[in-house]
């Protein structure tokens, strides 16, 4: 999954979970252990993606998936990356809140083609209650 998910290809040789204290161990190619706590807020959210995703796979049950705000610290490779390879394959049901700077336009087209729909949650603050829309903050359609 690591592999799947991040541009440099040759990062992570080896990843071990560790069932005792619950911890997982990432290896370099020379199998020297890597510290998680010495990689950037964005690499440690994408190590975080992939065990998750490793785990769901592992566990054998297709459960949805719940993913808040996942692409705020990435760069805009790991961001398509994730969108094109990872959420798509993750659960039959995967609900992404974002917020509006988040997802693009360009975002949106890959997304549309393994999503069954995207919603805008809209609080109005004079009605105090929220509107949902179809569609994607710029992007929105309006349901009558």
């Amino acid at each position: 999954m690591l592999s799947k998910l991040f541009r440099k290809q040759d990062e992570f040789r080896d990843i071990i979970f560790d069932t005792e204290t619950f911890t997982i161990r990432l290896y370099n190619d020379q199998m020297q252990e890597i510290s998680i706590q010495d990689r950037s807020a964005g690499e440690m959210q994408m190590i975080s993606s992939a065990l998750i995703w490793a785990l769901t796979r592992a566990s054998n049950l297709n459960l949805p998936v719940v993913i808040d705000t996942p692409l705020g610290r990435l760069d805009s490779h790991h961001r398509k990356h994730l969108i094109e390879h990872h959420y798509r394959h993750l659960s039959n049901q995967v609900i992404i809140l974002s917020t509006d700077t988040e997802i693009t336009e360009e975002y949106i087209e890959i997304m549309s083609k393994s999503s069954y729909k995207q919603y805008m949650l809209d609080y109005d603050e004079s009605k105090k209650y929220t509107v949902i829309r179809d569609g994607y903050f710029n992007f929105v359609k309006v349901v009558k």
